[in-house]
């Protein structure tokens, strides 16, 4: 909200302004206070919560402006006003005021192009349930809570104040539809009531009634209230998207642009109102704008309507494209305000291209059923043919066909893990020992950390730690590696080659956490005053006994751990694990076994769904870690000690034969299978909503415009390693050691180097988009890179970032 009066030329405003949010006052002609915060805001495919606190009586100064996201206090930069300085015609009468745009000192308005909701204005110290707030009150209450409250899930949900608004505060619910007058009316009880500008309310592509919601709830129809699809500004580098990212334009020359939300199952539909007349004559090169559903992964295309093999479109000149197919004539006209409109049946594979309502093509989807696919507009400008895009969010021209959902989250199938807080943990604490022995316990989450807010913990079987800012060539800045499976004390590098040894610096591993223990032998894990991150991920519990091999292969009971339980069913494979912990609902195992030597011998993993990601190590000798990763494929395998890029093709490692839902198959090299030698193998399972695992192609984009990567997650861990590149390291980021972007505190696995910073990407409520130039460990142009990642929440309920 922004007031400004061109006689003095006074002015204050406060919103985003440059991916920041700001607040700023001043007088034209003096030193103005323009206050910033560190986070950016970037996410364009959730909703935040954005609040300011002003109180100038305040005798501390930072307690003058306060700014909140999502809940959480900003730090912010800049002076403060003076204490009990003026408002600068602020809240004044008479002062012309703007929701959604700016008059800075008289200057020309700039407008909000995006969603607004639940606009709440306090004038003055309110009274909510019987309290009143004053000077010392307010300046110690976290403001957020009388607007929002956490779901079970750990998830920011808007709250309805109920509080008292003072003499000119308000409350804008955009809920009354009957007119734009109505539209912009106080629900307070103050009467404070709004005047709209550039708002229309009449049916079609002008539409500015949004039924988009941050919260996902059913209404009575097949809409659904939940965060909308929108175009992803973050999925090309150029043209031009607008009208809240429901438009999209190239920029004179062919650009693709990428919905907000994949999907791979169940029936979908949306619409595109034609807003300026397609080129004529009609003809096979006639085409300036095109829409329908493409592959996922598909990032900054370039590609032509004609010439598409990775999407099924129409285009504004009524041929159509389905993937490697002809570009085909459907024999119908498009002419300026037709609506044309795409259903799609995922399960069946099939689709059907709708003008006004008539069909006019269908076939099948040109690529395999349960193929993520996401809506897209492909353009080369809009000349002609410009497309407004409709997911939902705005009432639908046409009835959808039967069955088929507008493409919202509510309208998503509910993943199976919610919150991935009980599963997986990014933890940071400063050491306290100061003589060999000394312990501390370290919990795997911390109360109201922002990403973990409910505190949740659990006991880790697995606790990966590295230091974050000692120095050194020694072991003192190893990444130290543990397990429950081989047992608390049993400690592995990743960044060094080295055999297992007992060096127990994670000496338990607790209800709630692990045991970090000092050995100046080794100092890698509680040496006081040093900081550390923690990544810890729950198996299936500790095992208690070692598995004997016998003909039937079947494992001692304790041996095998699936989600918690003892297991005495047979294990598959030709090698006997001699213990395992699995955690099928999280996808995560930990495997030991004894090598044999033999080519192409199995190991049972227990996840009863098929690996994505395997690490290896030998425990006997000092050989090279081994992973073996989808997106590399099974001729080879990468290390997780060195720079190195893939290895060279060798059925040494798993004779060629990916893993299945049962077994993992391994060579007869040294790094997997050497006769009598142990060893460990962390899996790794895809599970929706939770963990993914895939691969992009580097841009290297001298503006860090990255890819993005679609994950249907807001990310708390990702792991990235370059599979081409011939000095590569891999590189580690989560959300605990950056809590709002952009994400640039990494550390490297395959190095002791301390943690250094370089922007990395942005998580975002869906995914995550790569923010490095060129030549970097990340986006280096043309380079491969593979990746693990771990969610915070799905993106079926989660906040913008």
């Amino acid at each position: 909200m922004s007031s400004s009066t061109d006689a003095s030329a006074y002015y204050v405003d406060h919103g985003i302004q440059s991916d920041y949010l700001q607040f700023q006052y001043g007088k034209a002609g003096t030193s103005a206070t323009n206050l910033t915060t560190a986070p950016v805001l970037r996410d364009v495919s959730g909703w935040y919560h954005v609040l300011f606190a002003v109180d100038l009586t305040q005798a501390t100064a930072s307690n003058r402006v306060r700014i909140y996201l999502n809940g959480v206090q900003l730090t912010v930069t800049g002076t403060q006003p003076t204490q009990n300085d003026t408002t600068w015609k602020f809240n004044q009468n008479s002062i012309v005021h703007y929701i959604a745009g700016e008059n800075s000192a008289g200057s020309t308005t700039t407008n909000f192009d995006g969603y607004m909701a639940e606009y709440n204005f306090i004038d003055g110290y309110p009274t909510v349930s019987g309290t009143t707030y004053n000077a010392t009150t307010w300046a110690a209450l976290n403001v957020a809570t009388l607007f929002t409250s956490y779901d079970t899930n750990g998830i920011l949900q808007p709250a309805r104040y109920t509080g008292t608004y003072g003499n000119n505060g308000f409350y804008l619910p955009f809920s009354n539809t009957t007119s734009t007058t109505t539209l912009c009316s106080d629900s307070s009880g103050n009467g404070n009531n709004w005047t709209p500008a550039n708002i229309s309310l009449s049916a079609g592509a002008t539409y500015d009634s949004m039924i988009d919601s941050p919260t996902n709830y059913a209404d009575g129809t097949s809409y659904g209230r939940g965060s909308y699809c929108v175009l992803n500004r973050l999925s090309n580098t150029a043209g031009t998207f607008s009208n809240a990212n429901l438009q999209y334009v190239g920029p004179s020359s062919w650009r693709r642009a990428n919905g907000s939300i994949s999907l791979s199952s169940d029936k979908w539909y949306w619409e595109v109102t034609i807003g300026t007349a397609p080129f004529t004559p009609r003809g096979t090169t006639g085409c300036y704008n095109a829409f329908g559903f493409g592959l996922a992964t598909v990032f900054d295309s370039t590609t032509g309507a004609a010439a598409v093999t990775d999407a099924v479109i129409f285009g504004d000149n009524g041929y159509y494209k389905n993937f490697s197919g002809a570009w085909t004539d459907s024999g119908f006209t498009i002419s300026n305000g037709d609506v044309l409109a795409v259903a799609v049946d995922l399960g069946a594979n099939t689709f059907a291209f709708y003008q006004n309502n008539v069909s006019r093509v269908t076939g099948t989807i040109g690529t395999t059923a349960g193929t993520l696919l996401v809506p897209v507009i492909v353009s080369y400008d809009g000349t002609y043919g410009l497309m407004n895009s409709n997911f939902g969010q705005r009432p639908f021209v046409y009835t959808p066909p039967s069955g088929y959902s507008p493409i919202n989250t509510q309208n998503l199938s509910s993943p199976s893990i919610l919150n991935g807080a009980p599963y997986m943990a990014a933890v940071t604490y400063t050491g306290n020992g100061n003589a060999n022995g000394d312990t501390q316990s370290i919990v795997t989450s911390t109360t109201n950390s922002g990403n973990n807010p409910l505190g949740i913990t659990f006991q880790p079987d697995f606790v990966w730690t590295k230091d974050r800012i000692s120095a050194g060539t020694t072991s003192y800045d190893y990444h130290l590696l543990d397990d429950s499976v081989r047992g608390a004390g049993s400690d592995i590098n990743s960044n060094v080659n080295a055999a297992e040894y007992a060096g127990n610096q994670i000496s338990a591993f607790n209800a709630a956490g692990f045991t970090a223990r000092r050995n100046t032998t080794y100092n890698q894990n509680n040496v006081n005053g040093i900081t550390y991150v923690a990544w810890e991920w729950v198996a299936g519990g500790a095992p208690t006994v070692n598995n004997t091999a016998g003909a039937s292969n079947v494992p001692t009971a304790g041996s095998v751990l699936i989600n918690g339980s003892n297991s005495t069913s047979a294990l598959a494979g030709t090698i006997a694990a001699t213990r395992i912990s699995a955690n099928q609902s999280a996808g995560f195992s930990i495997v030991t076994y004894t090598g044999n030597g033999t080519l192409g011998a199995t190991v049972g993993h227990c996840l009863n769904a098929t690996p994505s990601m395997i690490m290896f190590k030998n425990r006997s000798s000092i050989i090279d870690w081994a992973v073996y990763h989808i997106s590399i494929g099974n001729t080879t395998a990468v290390s997780l000690n060195s720079s190195n890029p893939s290895y060279s093709p060798s059925t040494a490692y798993f004779n060629n034969t990916s893993p299945n839902a049962t077994t993992f198959t391994i060579g007869n090299g040294t790094t997997v299978n050497t006769a009598s030698s142990n060893y460990v193998a962390y899996c790794f399972a895809p599970i929706s909503g939770y963990s993914a695992f895939g691969s992009y192609v580097g841009n290297g984009n001298a503006s860090g415009d990255g890819p993005f990567i679609y994950t249907n997650f807001r990310p708390r861990y990702l792991l990235i390693k370059s599979s081409t590149q011939a000095t590569s390291n891999w590189v580690v980021i989560d959300s605990s050691r950056n809590t709002y972007n952009v994400v640039n505190n990494y550390l490297i696995p395959s190095t002791y180097d301390i943690e250094a910073q370089y922007n990395i990407v942005d998580f975002c409520s869906n995914g995550f988009k790569i923010k490095a130039l060129n030549g970097t460990i990340t986006n280096n142009s043309g380079d491969t890179y593979v990746y693990m990642c771990f969610a915070e929440n799905p993106f079926k309920i989660a906040r913008a970032r």
